[in-house]
């Protein structure tokens, strides 16, 4: 499997006339991501790496995998992980 593009990536306004207040997302090397993108979605989308990493941190934690398993949130950090990777 492919890796995806290292963060962290940025939200960017689209500051040409033509955007209709368009965002998009560059990554540390200002290589653009994708483009056109409402706000919200660039903000969302930019955070994506931060949010990938946070939630292996927190399944790599062996005093916060009980509660995860009790509460069927364990479930959804590792199909959210699967999801980010394309493993699911």
């Amino acid at each position: 499997m492919a890796t995806h593009t290292p963060g962290p990536w940025a939200a960017i306004p689209d500051s040409r006339e033509d955007s209709e207040g368009d965002w998009y997302i560059i990554a540390p090397d200002e290589d653009v991501i994708t483009t056109g993108l409402s706000e919200p979605d660039a903000a969302l989308i930019a955070a994506a790496p931060d949010l990938l990493a946070a939630l292996k941190e927190v399944r790599g934690c062996p005093q916060a995998a009980p509660w995860l398993v009790r509460t069927g949130a364990w479930d959804l950090l590792n199909a959210a992980i699967a999801k980010a990777e394309g493993t699911s």
